[in-house]
C-alpha cells in the first residue's frame, strides 16, 4: 500500500506520543491489526471512508469494536481521525506509524511472497541470505500463482525470484 502524504503527519503525532509514552511497541501492535483490518476486510474499508456515515456512529463502532482492545492513546487517535474526516487513511497512516517504529528500531520489514507456506526457519534463510546481520521482521504471503520461487521486499526493492516471472520472461523472449 503506498502511503499518502497526508497520513504522515497524523503518523508522527501517534509516534511521538508513543515514545512519550513509552510503548511504542504497543502502539505498533494495534496499527498492524488495524492495517490488516482497513485492507483487508471490505466492509470496515467501505465504512471507514463512507462520508455519508455520521461521524457519531463511526465513533460508536469504533468505540463498541475496539474498547479494551487497543491502547488508550491508540483508541483516542481513532476518535481524532473521524472528527477530522481522516479515518479512511486509516490503512497508510497505520503503515506509516508502523515504518517509523521499525526505523527507530533500526528493523527492517521484509515481505516475503511464496507459491507455499514456509517454516520459520526457512523464512529466515531467505531472509538472512540477503539481509546479512541485520534485524528484520517478516511478513510472509502465500500466492501461489507464483507457481514456486519468492518475492522478496525490502527497502523499496523487490528481488523477483519466482517461477512464474521467469517463465514470464522466456515466453517474452521466445516472442521477440
Amino acid at each position: 500500500m503506498a502511503i499518502e502524504k497526508n497520513s504522515i503527519p497524523y503518523a508522527k503525532a501517534l509516534f511521538s506520543l508513543a515514545i512519550d509514552k513509552k510503548n511504542t511497541a504497543a502502539i505498533k501492535t494495534d496499527a498492524q491489526t488495524l492495517k490488516s483490518l482497513a485492507q483487508g476486510h471490505i466492509e470496515f474499508k467501505d465504512l471507514i471512508s463512507n462520508p455519508t456515515v455520521y461521524n457519531q456512529t463511526k465513533s460508536d463502532i469504533v468505540k463498541n469494536t475496539f474498547a479494551g482492545k487497543l491502547q488508550p492513546e491508540t483508541l483516542n487517535f481513532l476518535y481524532l481521525l473521524i472528527k477530522k474526516g481522516r479515518l479512511g487513511q486509516l490503512g497508510s497512516i497505520c503503515e506509516t506509524i508502523i515504518h517509523l517504529v521499525n526505523q527507530s528500531e533500526n528493523l527492517t520489514q521484509v515481505r516475503l511472497t511464496t507459491a507455499t507456506a514456509l517454516s520459520d526457519t526457512e523464512k529466515s534463510q531467505i531472509a538472512t541470505k540477503f539481509l546479512g546481520n541485520r534485524k528484520y521482521e517478516i511478513e510472509s504471503i502465500v500466492n501461489p500463482e507464483l507457481v514456486g520461487g519468492f518475492v522478496l521486499e525490502f527497502d523499496n526493492k523487490i528481488l523477483d525470484n519466482s517461477i512464474s516471472t521467469q517463465l514470464q520472461t522466456l515466453k517474452n523472449n521466445l516472442i521477440n
